[in-house]
C-alpha cells in the first residue's frame, strides 16, 4: 500500500480479507467500532467517553485543541465534534455489519429495504 494510504492497524488483521480495497475504504469505521465494542467491555466507571475515542483515533485536531481550551463554549465545541465523529463511525459500521449480515453486497451503509 503508498505510504499516504496507510491507516493504523486495529487490534484484528485485515490481511486475510477478502476484499482489500472494502477494507482500506471502511478500515477507520471498523476501528472505530471495534473500539466502542471493547469499551463496553469495561465497568460503566471505566468505560471511556465518546471523546476519549475520538482523541485515541484522532480524529479532528482541531476539535482536540479545542478541547484544551480554557473557554468553556470551546471546550464544549470541541467535545461535540468528537462525540458526532465516533457517533457517525459507529452507526455507519452498525449498518455496514448489518449489510454483511443480510448478505447485501456491495457493502455499503445505506440499508436495504426488506421487501
Amino acid at each position: 500500500m503508498a505510504s499516504h494510504l496507510q491507516f493504523r492497524t486495529p487490534p484484528f488483521s485485515f490481511h486475510d480479507a477478502l476484499y482489500p480495497n472494502l477494507v482500506h475504504y471502511f478500515g477507520r469505521t471498523l476501528e472505530a467500532h471495534v473500539l466502542w465494542l471493547a469499551n463496553h467491555a469495561f465497568s460503566k466507571q471505566e468505560r471511556k467517553t465518546f471523546l476519549e475515542i475520538g482523541v485515541e483515533m484522532r480524529f479532528n485536531q482541531e476539535a482536540s485543541r479545542q478541547d484544551l481550551s480554557k473557554t468553556t463554549a470551546e471546550r464544549l465545541l470541541g467535545r461535540n465534534i468528537f462525540d458526532a465523529h465516533v457517533k457517525r463511525y459507529v452507526s455507519q459500521a452498525q449498518k455496514i455489519i448489518k449489510n454483511v449480515e443480510n448478505e447485501h453486497f456491495p457493502v455499503s451503509t445505506r440499508q436495504k429495504k426488506e421487501s
